[in-house]
């Protein structure tokens, strides 16, 4: 767009333009109220892409401006079949409160989100989506998976003496990975065998990058303990990049050098049917399907991968056969293990929340109560006294301390969000419990004044109800308006009611509001 159209945008156009501009190649969720809306071509494509209704804003221009929109709270439902295509989505929210608000309300872009880094907040099913960096530095070749949901890096390297064995490399690595975003640094010589290797693994965006990443070591120090290659930094930086802070939430997994593990060719796991069958591409009826009774999705994962690498080492081997064998030995322990493991919630998921701070009350619970379980099954092993099993948990933290400050400071039953009711347990914060006590307090008085105005006026079906708009109001039916009190307030005539206030009920609410306001504001 030239830059005489541009100044002839209304502010809001133009501050869209702009935020555009930053990240041209990734199509823009601009947040306008409860909408996440596009303008220009991207409205135009967008609209082709997930079917959307395409219309028109005037915006300044001498024509309109093509539009297209999606509620924000369903908009990650939208984002998905964007990244299921290979696209890059940038989100631009508000970052001020409305009210607050002099002139435009503030905005930025606060995440931009590709098929690997995307997270399914509806998924049930814990299906890992892996992005994976390829570098190489002489003859080895480096690659970093990551799982970014849960910040699992699974670090991989191997000497290969020419492309053959470049090829192959590659096409075992995404047949294991199966990552849906693979990034690479511009210039490549091997850019051709991982454009026929990615055609193998379907990945949906493949991608070569020039990025800096020369302060990464410095910025990550625990997943730098030692020399890691360049592929490491280049996803890390790709993450900030695109993720726009700093990643807290990542950790070392795992580090091979494919010495333990055998690998497994994309063909080998396709006709043995290990992970997927060959009908329909799902689960149903491979290996994974019959051996996965894990009752966790992280074991669920795990069995997936042990599956997909099988142990090459004889002391590896047996050190996982001691194990099994242990549990079958004792199935009391075996049962008293299983039934802990069905209070375990998916830990992982809620690794990038905690590093966010941005964990709802109920998943505060699911992880008070997963971690309680996890201590629990401690407890058992170590109650039998399985030196084989107590190997697995010897350095493990049991959180003792987080466990007692979540069950003494959060309800048993907590709602979804912050922002609407109570999840401070009565009794950890005086003032908090005396501002809830005066809102309910005050809803109290509410139902006794309702029984009070029907018993004097007459008018049974009178009710006293509440909305965000009008606030607190008294409901009577056209046909009982006669028997209305002077004392009533007019407020507003629907078709088959009237709505009402008096100076009473109006005194009373704002000292309700204004104490619940007070009490879910300390609360956080």
């Amino acid at each position: 767009m030239r830059q005489s159209d541009i100044e002839k945008l209304t502010p809001a156009m133009r501050h869209y333009v702009e935020t555009k501009q930053k990240h041209p190649e990734a199509y823009l969720f601009y947040r306008l109220g409860d909408f996440y809306e596009l303008f220009f071509d991207d409205a135009i494509e967008v609209s082709q892409i997930l079917d959307l209704t395409l219309t028109k804003k005037s915006g300044g221009l001498d024509e309109k401006i093509p539009m297209c929109g999606v509620p924000f709270r369903v908009a990650n439902q939208y984002i998905k079949r964007m990244v299921k295509k290979g696209f890059t989505v940038s989100i631009c929210d508000q970052v001020e409160d409305p009210k607050e608000a002099k002139g435009l309300v503030k905005r930025e872009i606060t995440k931009i989100v590709t098929p690997g880094t995307f997270i399914d907040e509806e998924s049930s099913d814990g299906e890992e989506r892996y992005l994976t960096s390829i570098a190489m530095s002489g003859k080895i070749i480096h690659l970093a998976h990551c799982e970014y949901a849960s910040g699992k890096l699974h670090l991989e390297s191997k000497v290969v003496w020419d492309d053959r064995e470049v090829a192959s490399f590659l096409e075992k690595q995404l047949a294991l990975y199966r990552p849906v975003e693979i990034i690479y640094p511009k210039g490549a010589d091997y850019r051709d065998l991982l454009e026929r290797a990615a055609t193998f693994g379907g990945v949906v965006k493949l991608r070569a990058l020039e990025l800096d990443t020369t302060g990464i070591p410095r910025a990550y120090p625990e997943l730098f303990t030692e020399e890691r290659g360049a592929s490491l930094p280049l996803l890390l930086a790709f993450l900030e990049e695109t993720q726009l802070h700093h990643q807290d939430h990542l950790y070392l997994q795992s580090s091979e050098a494919h010495d333990e593990v055998m690998d497994l060719s994309d063909t080998t796991i396709r006709n043995l049917e290990l992970v997927e069958n060959n009908h329909d591409s799902s689960k149903e009826n491979s290996l994974y399907a019959i051996l996965d009774c894990c009752r966790t999705r992280m074991g669920s994962r795990t069995m997936r991968t042990h599956i997909l690498r099988p142990l090459m080492r004889i002391a590896s081997l047996n050190e996982r056969y001691d194990r099994i064998d242990a549990l079958h030995a004792d199935r009391i322990l075996f049962d008293d293990i299983v039934e802990k493991l069905d209070l375990i919630y998916d830990i992982d998921r809620l690794a990038l929340s905690i590093s966010n701070e941005t964990l709802t009350p109920k998943q505060i619970i699911r992880l008070q109560k997963s971690l309680r379980a996890f201590s629990d099954i401690v407890e058992f092993i170590e109650r039998e006294g399985s030196a084989t099993l107590s190997k697995i948990y010897e350095s493990a933290d049991l959180c003792e301390d987080l466990i007692e400050t979540l069950s003494g400071v959060f309800v048993d039953d907590p709602p979804a969000s912050y922002q609407d009711q109570r999840f401070i347990r009565e009794g950890y914060d005086d003032e908090l419990d005396r501002l809830f006590e005066a809102s309910e307090g005050g809803k109290n008085w509410i139902l006794q004044l309702e029984e009070r105005e029907r018993e004097e006026t007459g008018i049974k079906n009178l009710r006293i109800k509440y909305n965000k708009i009008l606030g607190y109001f008294f409901e009577v039916s056209k046909s009982n308006v006669g028997a209305v009190p002077e004392s009533f307030i007019r407020k507003q005539t629907l078709v088959g009611s009237e709505r009402f206030f008096t100076s009473e009920l109006k005194e009373k609410e704002e000292e309700i509001l204004h104490a619940k306001a007070r009490a879910l504001e300390r609360q956080l």
